[in-house]
């Protein structure tokens, strides 16, 4: 093969080389403007992630009416009774036990009340804030037990002091002897009356005004202690 001949068979081989010179220099330059570009840190797929994860999850509401019984349940969880021993205030003769227990349903306290020495008729009946009956006229018992900050009222209305407990009704021979239900009153938390004082009033309560009722001087009073030999299983 002459010299012309082997000069025309390697042109091509040289040609192709420098079409792959150029075209790898092409990729290596499209390459670095790509990366270099407007200097932005390209976007990551990680960003809605780590969003995803600070959002906060859809809740099941339906769960909450279970909860809030669960809750109710637990005011009387640890006590099965708990009483208060009613003694007369200075120059007065009422006296007797008043019991408080959970009802069946756990939603509600029961309150049996055995109070004699009163004269017939309506007698404001309530749960003070201060477990002391020490003074006289027991105004050592302080103000109606009032956690939440009410106005007063019946026990059955939508708004009243934790303590509003209404009226009791004494028989003409001057005893009371019933039992009713106070959906406010607990063991524990905040509604919890152990350690306040319960009083017995000279009047009636009219179950509205501040902030007392206009029920009168305090006949007897008595603090609320647990049973400590009662406790629930």
């Amino acid at each position: 093969m002459n010299s012309i001949d082997r000069a025309t068979n390697q042109t091509p081989l040289l040609n192709n080389t420098s079409g792959a010179s150029a075209f790898a220099a092409a990729v290596c330059v499209t390459f670095a403007v790509s990366a270099c570009g407007d200097n932005k840190e390209p976007e990551r797929n990680t960003v809605q992630y780590q969003s995803d994860e600070v959002r906060e999850p859809d809740r099941d509401h339906s769960i909450t009416d279970e909860t809030a019984i669960a809750a109710a349940m637990a005011q009387f969880s640890m006590v099965e009774l708990a009483t208060a021993e009613i003694e007369p205030t200075e120059g007065n003769s009422a006296q007797g036990t008043v019991r408080f227990r959970p009802s069946e349903d756990k939603q509600a306290m029961l309150v049996q009340v055995e109070i004699t020495g009163l004269s017939p008729g309506k007698h404001g009946f309530h749960v003070h804030a201060n477990g002391d009956c020490s003074s006289p006229d027991a105004s050592s018992a302080g103000r109606h037990f009032n956690p939440y900050n009410t106005d007063h009222g019946s026990h059955k209305s939508m708004e009243h002091h934790t303590g509003d407990l209404g009226n009791v009704e004494a028989n003409e021979d001057g005893v009371v002897a019933m039992e009713f239900r106070a959906d406010d009153l607990a063991f524990s938390g905040p509604a919890s009356i152990l350690q306040k004082a319960v009083v017995i009033h000279a009047k009636a309560d009219d179950l509205e005004s501040n902030p007392s009722g206009k029920s009168g001087d305090r006949l007897g009073c008595g603090v609320i202690r647990q049973v400590s030999e009662v406790l629930a299983n």
